[in-house]
């Protein structure tokens, strides 16, 4: 009786463990594809873009049939992280808007796909400016854009 119950007892927790499966969250990150319309902006890289001095707009929306609701969540203006409050409520609104020294953003949910309406300011800084945009639109499609905006000073 106790080979019986040990050898049970063997095969349920192999079984258990078995189907268990520990798996780094980040190992489920999904770029989500975006369309970007601008002409103001340059792309450098798949993911990094340059915008004039002068600054500009663009808009950015997912290019993905099963998610349009890509909002930018998160952002990072030269090294300083910053995150939009309540945008999660801000989805069901027809415009969520957000003002900041650097820029806008207008998040217009009123047609799908979800369009982010980001207005980049003039960099009278004299140094370059590095904006980092977050997209989200499910937990693990996730999508980081690099903006690198020239100085009032730098040459084209």
């Amino acid at each position: 009786m106790k080979k019986i119950l040990g050898t049970l007892l063997i095969l349920t927790n192999i079984v258990i463990f078995s189907g268990c499966t520990f798996i780094n969250e980040e190992e489920k990150f999904n770029p989500v594809a975006l369309k970007i319309e601008s002409t103001d902006l340059a792309q450098t890289t798949r993911d990094e873009y340059t915008i004039p001095a002068g600054g500009g707009q663009l808009t950015v929306y997912s290019a993905e049939e099963k998610n349009p609701f890509c909002l930018v969540n998160w952002f990072e203006v030269n090294g300083v992280e910053c995150y939009l409050n309540g945008v999660e409520n801000d989805l069901y609104n027809d415009r969520a808007d957000y003002s900041y020294d650097w820029g806008e953003i207008i998040i217009s949910s009123a047609t799908l796909p979800v369009k982010n309406n980001i207005t980049i300011r003039p960099n009278l800084s004299g140094k370059e400016r590095k904006i980092r945009i977050g997209l989200n639109c499910f937990k693990y499609d996730y999508r980081i854009l690099d903006i690198i905006q020239r100085s009032n000073e730098s040459k084209p």
